[in-house]
């Protein structure tokens, strides 16, 4: 019956969201009836058509959108209830430093940081890409307290730390 949802999975305030459904033989649909909940309400909210709508989150504090949908086709009645279908979009800073160590007469660059969302928690597991003076010189993943490191031969300065976005966190704005 149900071909896909188009509901993206993080959203940010005063931003709108395209949300749609699409099903397999749309002959058969009678009615579809949509709705949303955000953590901060008490009560479903209807949304428009479900070939097309809109919607837009209003409040900074939601966390969370929950997403329920009833489809009546001349074979019954189906009820989808996800919870949360969308969350809050995070963003990301990553601060690099640098360090040098020569240990017998061998210059090395130690390279470490943190990644940290917006409201100030670590982030573990995500891919970030280290350049010095605009060349790559590698990607390394955050550990689960966030952080990160990596160890360059030579001298290596004026490192920046990239992460790319994913899931509900946004690209590091450079």
């Amino acid at each position: 019956m149900l071909k896909h949802i188009e509901f993206p999975p993080s959203f940010k305030a005063n931003k709108s969201l395209q949300i749609s459904l699409q099903f397999e033989d749309e002959s058969i649909i009678k009615n579809v009836s949509m709705f949303y909940k955000t953590d901060l309400m008490a009560d479903w909210s209807s949304l428009g058509s479900y070939k097309g709508t809109k919607l837009v989150i209003k409040d900074g504090n939601v966390k969370e959108i929950n997403f329920r949908f009833a489809v009546a086709a001349n074979d019954g009645i189906a009820e989808y209830e996800i919870y949360p279908i969308s969350l809050r979009s995070l963003s990301v800073s990553c601060k690099p430093e640098s360090q040098y160590i020569n240990k017998s007469g061998i210059l090395q660059t130690w390279v470490h940081g943190q990644c940290l969302d917006e409201e100030n928690n670590p982030i573990r597991g995500i891919r970030v890409e280290l350049n010095s003076r605009g060349k790559f010189l590698g990607a390394v993943m955050t550990n689960p307290d966030g952080y990160f490191e990596a160890l360059y031969n030579g001298m290596v300065d004026k490192v920046t730390a990239n992460f790319k976005g994913t899931g509900v966190y946004e690209p590091q704005k450079k």
